[in-house]
């Protein structure tokens, strides 16, 4: 085992403060790949989300926990393959349910339809497209999907909270 994969498999996933008052959770998955096989399993094949990963849940938790405490920007920090698009699904599906509207950023605008797709596979469905010619641009979708090289040029939409994937 690499040093490094010792390093995270050690790390801590408790939400801390910082100096600024904003929660920072730190949370790495150690599940291994032969456990995540349910990531492939085709859309039409489930029904609603797949359900969460002990981590994933405990990230969730953390984030309401931060919210409750009156933390206003949370940032989730997670490795590659720990499911944030899936835990995000959650986090929008309860918000959804609450009557909410979430704006969820991309990095690049070539992620917005890959984003849309994963959405889409977990049970997603009134989703809007931030994005010139779009076949999918639609400003009265509960779910706004956009880059954050389109928001650059635009006016943020009316919505209740953002995610912004990095």
């Amino acid at each position: 085992m690499s040093r490094l994969l010792r390093e995270v498999e050690g790390c801590s996933e408790t939400p801390t403060a910082s100096k600024t008052g904003e929660a920072i959770l730190n949370l790495f998955e150690s599940t291994p790949r032969s456990l995540q096989l349910g990531f492939f399993d085709a859309p039409e094949e489930r029904t609603g989300l797949r359900p969460l990963r002990p981590r994933q849940a405990a990230a969730i938790e953390q984030i309401r926990h931060a919210i409750a405490e009156g933390h206003r920007r949370i940032i989730l920090q997670a490795p590659t393959g720990f499911g944030k698009t899936l835990t995000s699904a959650h986090i929008i599906e309860s918000a959804l349910q609450k009557g909410s509207r979430p704006l969820f950023t991309c990095p690049a605008i070539t992620l917005v339809d890959q984003t849309l797709k994963a959405f889409e596979a977990e049970g997603i469905r009134d989703i809007g497209v931030i994005q010139a010619q779009h076949a999918r641009t639609d400003h009265r979708a509960a779910v706004q999907v956009a880059s954050v090289q389109t928001l650059i040029r635009r006016a943020v939409p009316e919505v209740t909270f953002a995610l912004i994937d990095e």
